[in-house]
């Protein structure tokens, strides 16, 4: 997935002063503190939402639990990929 922001010149500008002075001069790209930034906010706004759902009464709590249990069809995983190692690679190559 890609998301595009359009910044004007002074957006622009504040961006980068705000990068420089949180991550450091060159330490990354624009693309990867965006990511950072997307992602804490991802995290605050799923933590604001648990508050949320944890200070309901335990009716209107299970009435939003259920609703939301039948549209969900399916679980959603999302996997994990592990760098090989040799030994795993050479197993692989013993077994096929």
């Amino acid at each position: 997935m890609k998301l595009y922001i359009k910044l004007n010149k002074e957006e622009s500008s504040r961006w980068t002063e705000i990068k420089t002075s949180v991550m450091g001069a060159d330490s990354v790209d624009d693309a990867h503190f965006a990511k950072i930034l997307f992602f804490r906010g991802i995290n605050a706004f799923m933590e604001d939402l648990k508050e949320a759902v944890e200070g309901m009464d335990d009716a209107t709590r299970e009435k939003l639990l259920a609703e939301h249990a039948a549209e969900q069809n399916e679980e959603v995983t999302v996997p994990i990929f592990e760098k090989e190692s040799k030994s795993d690679a050479n197993a692989d190559k013993d077994n096929g």
